[in-house]
């Protein structure tokens, strides 16, 4: 066999040797093949594409896909109603209801209102600031008012001031809860945005040292549940809740003796 002849073979050796491998990778690929949901492409793209995180999922991409194992379609704070209800209908989910809640601090008092237990020098993070022997505020319960919760908004609903507990603007706030995860003191709440009396104190502290303490801290007086009509303010403990099926009245919040009640318009 000549030189020609060696060549000639290697050439249709390989040829046919590629058409035989391309045959079993294309039979491999219709047997083995991954079947996609036909849904996957629409519920992605009905989905904002911020990958703001707040589903609970890393991307719209995996939230997406986890909606077509039986993720619960309510879950895309940033998308709110309007996303909701795209998803809804490629899904073919025809009853669901939407809770629209708002994060809340639950103190009004932050480093400015609340006496100082300690200096504290160190990190200008409310986390840094607990773990250092459990915090520089003489309340255990009170908002360190570094604003922590801010960072981790993926909307920006979150003003900071200086040692005083941010403002939550309501209009942007999607209730995501990021801000509840990073509050090292656990006093951010998630409530329905229908709900516009609180009480901005979480202390079970008496009385007395409240008062001592802080100047807007609840005291567990019983007041505003005294003189709001119908049961609209009752104890759980220590402090006062409002009744949200029939909300306080503006004038007896302002009995408040501590100011620590608020309502929101």
């Amino acid at each position: 066999m000549n030189i020609v002849q060696v060549v000639l073979t290697s050439i249709i050796f390989m040829a046919l040797l590629g058409l035989l491998s391309g045959a079993l990778l294309a039979f491999a690929s219709i047997v083995f093949a991954v079947k996609t949901d036909p849904r996957l492409e629409e519920v992605e793209k009905a989905l904002p594409g911020a990958n703001c995180g707040a589903c609970g999922y890393v991307g719209c991409k995996l939230y997406a896909e986890a909606l077509l194992s039986g993720a619960s379609h309510t879950l895309c704070k940033l998308g709110g109603e309007e996303t909701t209800k795209k998803v809804a209908q490629i899904l073919g989910v025809k009853e669901y209801k939407v809770t629209k809640d708002k994060a809340i601090i639950l103190c009004g008092a932050g480093r400015d209102l609340c006496e100082e237990r300690s200096p504290y020098s160190g990190e200008r993070t409310c986390r840094a600031n607990t773990v250092t022997s459990g915090g520089s505020s003489s309340c255990v319960y009170g908002c360190l008012a570094y604003g922590d919760c801010a960072l981790v908004c993926p909307v920006d609903a979150f003003t900071v001031r200086e040692k005083l507990p941010p403002i939550i603007d309501r209009n942007k706030c999607i209730g995501c809860g990021k801000c509840i995860a990073e509050c090292p003191r656990k006093m951010i709440v998630l409530e329905d945005e229908g709900h516009k009396t609180f009480v901005l104190c979480r202390s079970n502290d008496k009385g007395a040292y409240v008062k001592k303490i802080c100047k807007v801290g609840c005291t567990a007086c019983r007041i505003c549940v005294s003189t709001c009509p119908g049961g609209s303010m009752t104890m759980t403990g220590r402090l006062p809740k409002p009744n949200y099926q029939n909300e306080p009245t503006d004038e007896c919040i302002k009995k408040c003796p501590q100011n620590t009640i608020v309502k929101y318009t």
